[in-house]
C-alpha cells in the first residue's frame, strides 16, 4: 500500500513539474504597440483583421489593429490562413523589423487561432476583389465613394481608389463624392466578364458628402 501512495505521490509532482514547465516555455502576450521592444523574442499579439493579401512568394500578409485603437501590426505568414475583415485573432510568433516596420513572423497555420468570426457581413471593396467567388451570389453590406454615376447604376470605389464596381438598383443616383453604405447581392455578369453589385434596397444611405 505505502509503495503505491509512493508511485501516486510521484506522479502527481511529476503533473505538477511538468504544468509549471508549461507555463514557464509559454510565450508571453503582448501589445501591439509594444512591439518594439520585443524584437527577436517569441510572442503572442491578439487583434482585429483589418487587410490582408496574398504576397509574390505564396506567403500571406495579415495586418490587425489592437481594439479600439490605430495601432497595427503586420503578420507575415508563410503558409496563408482563411480569415475575413474584422476577424478577432491571436498570433503566436516573432517579432522582426521588415523595410523599417514592425511585423510578426509566423510559421504554420496553426500559430494563427480565430478567436471571433465577424457577423456583420460588412466587406470592404478590397476583400470583394481579392476573392471574388467566395462572395458570389451573396447580399453583403459595403461601403465607398461614388466615382461616377449615370440613370442606371453608379460607380463605387474604396478609399485608395485601387477597386471599383457598377452598383445598379438605386431609386435615385448618389452625387460623386459621396460616401455611402449599401446592401447589395454581389454577381457576376457573364455578358461583361465583371463582377457588380445589385441592390437589396433601392436606397442608398449617404454616410458623408464631400
Amino acid at each position: 500500500m505505502k509503495f503505491k501512495y509512493v508511485i501516486l505521490v510521484v506522479s502527481l509532482a511529476s503533473l505538477a513539474l511538468l504544468y509549471l514547465l508549461t507555463g514557464l516555455s509559454q510565450p508571453p502576450t503582448i501589445a501591439l504597440t509594444d512591439a518594439p521592444h520585443y524584437e527577436g523574442q517569441h510572442v503572442i499579439v491578439t487583434g482585429r483583421v483589418q487587410h490582408y493579401q496574398p504576397t509574390s512568394n505564396g506567403a500571406q500578409l495579415i495586418i490587425i489593429n489592437a481594439p479600439d485603437t490605430e495601432t497595427t501590426l503586420t503578420i507575415y505568414t508563410t503558409q496563408p490562413t482563411a480569415i475575413d475583415y474584422g476577424d478577432l485573432v491571436s498570433a503566436d510568433g516573432t517579432i522582426e523589423q521588415y523595410q523599417g516596420a514592425w511585423e510578426l513572423s509566423v510559421d504554420t497555420t496553426q500559430a494563427i487561432t480565430i478567436l471571433q468570426h465577424d457577423n456583420t457581413s460588412l466587406y470592404p471593396l478590397w476583400q470583394l476583389a481579392l476573392d471574388p467567388h467566395k462572395y458570389q451570389d451573396t447580399t453583403i453590406t459595403t461601403t465607398g465613394l461614388v466615382d461616377s454615376a449615370t440613370h442606371a447604376s453608379f460607380t463605387l470605389k474604396d478609399p485608395n481608389g485601387t477597386t471599383t464596381i457598377l452598383v445598379y438598383g438605386a431609386s435615385t443616383q448618389p452625387t460623386k463624392g459621396t460616401l455611402v453604405l449599401i446592401h447589395a447581392r454581389f454577381l457576376f455578369d457573364p455578358d461583361t466578364f465583371r463582377y457588380t453589385l445589385q441592390l437589396t434596397n433601392t436606397s442608398v444611405l449617404a454616410i458623408q458628402v464631400r
